[in-house]
This record gives structure tokens, sequence and C-alpha cells, in this order.
């Protein structure tokens, strides 16, 4: 049996340790699943995992990051994801960019090898990345299992 860590945030203000706790779980070899809020786009039917900037570069952009471009007042809905890794990066890129594994296969992230200026490169199709802010600022809730000693 494996032990669960287990945070869950939808009834409260996310710590602004969260990342450091999912760093902390991949330090240790573990993949984290991570709920994060879906927002809508500013002047856009879209939302901001499924415009075509995301579904082609894998990189999803929060509200701390593009506040130009996502609206934080409309969260449309919500969207699990599996972290596997972090790359760090300068703070106005975000401070940082957690990798992760798309349950839309090969129709997120089409285009990893031609990653946006300053941003991190994804790996692979199907993968994609959210900024350090993005996780500390709306994580709704994360998840990751311990083995049993």
């Amino acid at each position: 049996f494996h032990k669960i860590k287990y945070e869950d945030f939808a009834e409260g203000p996310v710590p602004d340790t969260t990342a450091d706790s999912i760093l902390q779980e991949l330090s240790q070899g573990r993949p984290v699943a991570l709920g994060l809020p879906v927002f809508k786009l500013k002047n856009s039917h879209k939302n901001n995992w499924t415009y075509n900037g995301a579904l082609n570069s894998g990189i999803v952009f929060g509200p701390a990051a593009r506040p130009d471009l996502v609206d934080r007042e409309m969260r449309v809905s919500g969207h699990c994801v599996c972290v596997t890794g972090f790359q760090p990066g300068p703070e106005h890129l975000g401070g940082g960019w957690f990798i992760f594994r798309n349950s839309w296969n090969g129709d997120f992230g089409k285009y990893p090898d031609a990653p946006l200026a300053g941003y991190p490169g994804i790996g692979r199709r199907g993968n994609g990345a959210v900024s350090l802010d993005y996780v500390n600022g709306y994580t709704v809730e994360y998840l990751s299992l311990i083995p049993a000693a």
C-alpha cells in the first residue's frame, strides 16, 4: 500500500509554499497529480488551456504571467495533469515552470521543438508547462503517492 500526500485548497487560499511542496515530491522521484483552474481568455470564447497558443506550445499561461490575456475573474472549469519535472526560470516569466504530461496526448504541445523565446522546452508532444506562479496562486488540489517502507 501507498501513503498519500494530498492537499485540497478548493475552499481557501493557496499557501505560497505549495510549489515548494510539489518540488519536494519531485525531488523524491514522485510525480504529482495537479488540479488547476481553467480561465476564460479576455475577449475570446476560448480558455487558457484550449487556445491555439497553448495547444501548439504546451505553455499554459496563468493570470499572473499574462493578465493581458487571462481573465482571472472567469474560472470556467478545472483540469488535472501529471507533473513530472521542473525547469527554473526568471521571476518575470513566472519563477520557473512545472513540466507535465497532459491527458490530451498529441493534441497538446504539438510543437515541442519550437519553444517560445525564454520559456521552457516541454520535451515531447503531449507535454506542457505551467508557471510556479500559477501553481502557487491557483492550485485547487494535488496528490502524490508515497511508497510504503
